[in-house]
């Protein structure tokens, strides 16, 4: 419950191109993007050198254990040329082919001269060192995840006031933790829901817009911040038109992110045409339809705005459009 989304390698100095999720591209240019060209050429050239070992021994392995160095060798092969195409570290076969590649040993090996022996005070020092290591990156994200589980389990049994004071918790372990601030945003969004009270919407805010704050590139917190936005309307908590400006800014950014969301966009559409720019308005819903060519609401809403511009034909254009859109998929299971 704390995965996020497909973060795409638009902040990187290499490749700042906008990746789908589904689309093929090659990871070897990914991680130089994410990583930047020194780190991604050491990690190429650590692996690469690993590979030339195992190639190396498998020439000198006995005949009942060359199969596993002859396997890594296949494996990298495989997967290093399936990478120049497509993603394939963050999927099962990733874990597969380390195994494979694992078996083959093929890490360096030295003739140790002598053995150390550590001094007394080295030692603890090295105890100690790993052992903060090890409460610094297991165990604080593990208790961290724990009472963010909890949390989760909790919402969805329904038990929010559980739910809020479990992912509080885990915020006071991981503070700012962008996931974690998001999942209590939902649960107050949701108390908000059941029980309308300026507060809980308040507060759902507020923890959006930290979660926001801490990964500006997550696209979630932004989605539930546009379905807090769009709910507040009912509350009046605050005049229209502060939110119309509050939903202009969310949603610039996040379709900055994602420009392939239809829902969003017609949002956003519709501050641009209450804050008085119309013409921006009508693109926007435009090239919502053009991405999603059967969002039927943007046809209407289309259809609403010419009529009040006086273009009868062209409203009921766009509303005939829309309503054969319902109907030819009225009977479709």
């Amino acid at each position: 419950h704390v995965s996020k989304r497909f973060t795409f390698p638009v902040d990187g100095r290499v490749a700042r191109y906008l990746k789908r999720i589904g689309i093929a591209h090659s990871e070897y240019l990914q991680h130089v993007a994410e990583l930047g060209i020194p780190a991604a050429l050491l990690l190429f050239g650590l692996v690469g050198y690993l590979i030339y070992i195992v190639w190396k021994r498998s020439r000198m392995a006995w005949p009942e254990n060359r199969c596993f160095h002859e396997a890594a060798i296949f494996t990298a092969v495989g997967v290093g040329s399936h990478a120049l195409v497509d993603n394939c570290w963050t999927i099962p076969v990733t874990a597969a082919s380390m195994v494979v590649i694992s078996l083959a040993d093929p890490l360096p090996l030295r003739l140790r001269a002598a053995q150390r022996r550590w001094p007394p005070i080295a030692l603890v020092f090295a105890v100690a060192l790993i052992g903060l290591i090890y409460v610094h990156s297991v165990i604080v994200p593990g208790l961290g995840l724990y009472y963010n589980d909890r949390g989760h389990q909790a919402y969805e049994r329904d038990d929010l006031g559980n739910a809020a004071r479990y992912h509080l918790t885990a915020l006071k372990i991981i503070p700012d933790h962008p996931v974690f601030l998001d999942n209590l945003g939902m649960v107050y969004l949701e108390q908000f829901l059941k029980n309308p009270e300026p507060t809980s919407l308040q507060l759902a805010r507020s923890y959006f817009a930290r979660a926001i704050q801490a990964s500006p590139r997550s696209l979630e917190p932004r989605l539930h911040m546009e379905a807090l936005l769009v709910r507040s309307f009912s509350a009046r908590i605050e005049p229209d038109i502060d939110l119309h400006k509050a939903i202009l800014e969310n949603d610039t950014k996040l379709l900055e992110i994602d420009p392939y969301l239809p829902f969003p966009r017609k949002n956003l559409a519709g501050a641009y045409y209450v804050l008085g720019q119309r013409d921006r308005a009508f693109d926007e819903l435009q090239r919502a339809i053009d991405l999603e060519p059967n969002y039927v609401p943007a046809y209407l809403t289309l259809a609403s705005w010419y009529a009040e511009r006086g273009e009868n034909l062209e409203s009921q254009r766009y509303e005939a459009i829309g309503l054969a859109i319902v109907n030819k998929y009225r009977n479709v299971h």
